[in-house]
């Protein structure tokens, strides 16, 4: 899923609709989908019955490309098609063309991301 960060150098939060099952607290990996594709410990809290909740995390630097940050962001999940909408498909493939990934890499990863 991809939410609108607000980040205050690094401190960032956003709102997310959860389960209304789901736990009051949990963490939870997040992972930048754009550069310089940092990554955090995200804190999610669930703030009503009916699965709002709000995310608090703080970015840490990395020195991971598009491809790496990509595939940690999928590790442990199962993707499906309806994980990305239209546009969030053509997004990343113009963004693996522009960062000159070689074919064969943006071959696999288009398989792998079923994009």
């Amino acid at each position: 899923m991809h939410y609108k960060t607000h980040d205050f150098f690094n401190f960032f939060w956003h709102t997310i609709r959860l389960v209304p099952e789901s736990p009051r607290y949990h963490t939870f990996p997040s992972h930048e989908t754009d550069e310089p594709f940092r990554r955090a410990t995200a804190h999610i809290f669930r703030l009503r019955k009916d699965g709002r909740g709000l995310v608090v995390g703080l970015w840490r630097k990395t020195s991971r490309t598009e491809q790496e940050m990509l595939m940690d962001a999928m590790q442990g999940r199962q993707m499906d098609d309806e994980e990305f909408t239209e546009a969030e498909k053509v997004h990343i493939r113009r963004n693996l063309i522009r960062k000159q990934v070689s074919a064969e890499n943006q071959e696999l990863l288009i398989e792998a991301l079923n994009i």
